[in-house]
Parts: structure tokens; sequence; C-alpha cells
């Protein structure tokens, strides 16, 4: 019989057979997601690193820019911080992770970290996106304007491969997901939905 304890506790109850066999199941899966979660912070870290070194730079460029440029490069500027932010945000909550919480709740967390780009981070990011592909325009339209003065095509060209690189980034990194964080996330939604249908008994 399921009772509170058994939804409180950070792990399934004892007492049967199938219940050792939950939680040695557990215990293994979160052994190995913490040593994939302190990967995953390790990368975290080389990004923050990556955007910060950008904003240093392009911060450094823009005061030698001219005025119409200035714009764009404060956009690509404003779009590195942002993401700055938002992966050390990412970075905290990596550090936050607590692999004592209650059962479900610890899988639930976790199903989200390792699905690939929940809704809810792609609309954090698409910030970031938008000004740094409008800085990136207005940079290769003042570039391209003397040598194709009133021609439409280096913006056109712009954000062709704008677009691309974010098509190629996708299906690179859903090859990656698939290959090093699916068989994770797989296991931890069975797990989900074997608790949430009864599967821990007491």
């Amino acid at each position: 019989m399921t009772t509170k304890d058994n939804l409180e506790d950070p792990r399934p109850a004892t007492g049967t057979g199938n219940n050792h066999a939950g939680a040695d199941a557990l215990a293994a899966l979160i052994a190995e997601l913490r040593n994939r979660d302190a990967a995953d912070r390790r990368a975290l870290l080389y990004i923050i690193g990556g955007f910060a070194m950008f904003t240093c730079i392009y911060s450094a460029l823009l005061g030698t820019k001219t005025v119409e440029m200035r714009t764009g490069y404060a956009l690509l500027v404003g779009g590195f911080i942002y993401s700055l932010g938002y992966f050390g945000v990412r970075y905290l909550l990596h550090r936050r992770i607590d692999y004592a919480a209650p059962t479900l709740l610890f899988l639930k967390r976790a199903l989200r970290r390792y699905t690939y780009w929940p809704w809810q981070d792609i609309l954090a990011v698409t910030p970031s996106a938008v000004a740094m592909g409008l800085g990136g325009m207005m940079i290769v339209e003042s570039s391209f304007r003397k040598y194709f003065p009133g021609s439409v095509w280096p913006v056109v060209i712009f954000w062709a491969v704008f677009a691309s690189a974010f098509i190629v980034g996708h299906f690179a990194g859903k090859s990656q997901w698939r290959k090093e964080k699916q068989p994770y996330y797989e296991r931890i939604r069975g797990m989900v939905e074997e608790f949430e249908c009864g599967g821990v008994t007491g």
C-alpha cells in the first residue's frame, strides 16, 4: 500500500524484492547523474568563459567604431551579456542540484534537466538571439554599404547564414543529446511513470 512516507522519502520504501530492486536502480541512476551533471557544469563554465571573452572584445571594439555601427556592436554586446547571465544562472542551478530530494521531485527535476531544449529555455534565449541577429545585420549592412550601395543582398546573405547556423546547431546538438543524454532521459521518464502509476509500494 502506498503511504505518505513513500511520497516524501527521498528513496523508495524497502521491504519487498521490487522495492529493493527499485532502490538499487535509483541509486545507480543517481550515481551516474552525478558524474554527468559534473561534466555538464564543466561545459557550462567553458560556455560562460567564451561569452565573457566575446563581451570584453566587442565592448572594447565598440568605442572604435563609427556612430552608425555602434548600435550594431551594442546589440551584440547586449546579446552576449544576456547569454552570459542565462548560462550563469544555469550553472548556479546545476550547483544546487539536490540528490537527496524526495524521489518523485528529484526525478521530475532531472527529467526537465535532461530534456533537449525545453520550451522555457527556448523562450529564455530568444531575446539574446534576436539582439545578436539584429546587431550582426546592422554591422554587415554598414560594412558593405560602400561596396553595394542600395543593395539588400548583404543583409539577405547575412540572415541566410545566421539561420543556417541555427539549423546546423540544432541538428548537431540534437545528435549529441541523443548520444549522450537521451538514454538518461528515457530511464528517468520510465521511473517517473512507474512511480506515478503506483509502482512504489510498501
